[in-house]
């Protein structure tokens, strides 16, 4: 799907259907691909094209066609038949000059892993993640090594509370946990950040933002039912 606001009910529309997607910027090629075929044509996927337009394709013919399909995706659509199915390394060329290559593809995982009571979506670089209960965001940085990164929103209270589990944050999430006390109207956040991402599995990756995610949600969970029963 085109990464595009507009395109807001077509999401929300798949994700009621439970159909995995991702949100590519400045998408417009019309290719349809599985194993075996690619498809490329100037027709969209929807009834009004079909039947108010005049479109032209072709369906590959040999493995060297659809090989070059395959390398367009890759390169310009960060796509896999199955992006699970090997370790990705930042040593790849292709991934060392762009390394949120990465993103859609964790996108992808997380819908799996999240299923669709938890909206994901890919935003300029970074993922988003809305919960009804906080807002994340991760990142894949660069200092010496490509890393994960990614943060979530926290309360004064919740902050104060979460100074005294630090540690069992970073042993339960598996990541380098860190909080951050807000300032200039700024949150106060908890950020959780990976070591190097070399050889590290995209489903790993996942994994490693959905314990933060959900764990960090439990925790907001039980300090606003303390602050609950403490009012009573």
């Amino acid at each position: 799907m085109r990464d595009d606001p507009s395109n807001s009910a077509t999401f929300d529309e798949l994700e009621r259907l439970d159909i995995d997607y991702t949100a590519v910027p400045d998408l417009h090629a019309k290719l349809y691909m599985n194993e075996k075929y690619g498809i490329v044509t100037s027709l969209n996927l929807l009834l009004s094209s079909e039947i108010n337009s005049i479109e032209l394709g072709y369906q590959t013919q040999t493995k060297e066609e659809h090989s070059e399909l395959m390398d367009f995706c890759k390169r310009y659509l960060s796509f896999e038949m199955r992006p699970d199915s090997h370790p990705i390394t930042v040593a790849d060329r292709e991934l060392d000059v762009h390394p949120y290559l990465l993103l859609p593809q964790i996108v992808d995982a997380l819908r799996r892993m999240l299923g669709n009571r938890i909206r994901v979506w890919e935003q300029q670089g970074s993922i988003k993640i809305n919960t009804r209960i906080n807002n994340y965001e991760c990142t894949i940085q660069h200092e010496r090594h490509h890393f994960l990164s990614i943060s979530g929103i926290l309360s004064s209270i919740e902050y104060d509370e979460a100074k005294k589990h630090t540690s069992t944050f970073q042993r339960k999430i598996g990541l380098v946990v860190e909080l951050c006390e807000g300032a200039n109207r700024h949150y106060d956040t908890i950020w959780g950040t990976s070591g190097a991402i070399a050889n590290v599995r995209v489903s790993e990756m996942a994994q490693w933002i959905v314990n933060f995610v959900s764990i960090t949600d439990d925790f907001k969970r039980e300090v606003r039912e303390s602050q609950y029963r403490a009012r009573q």
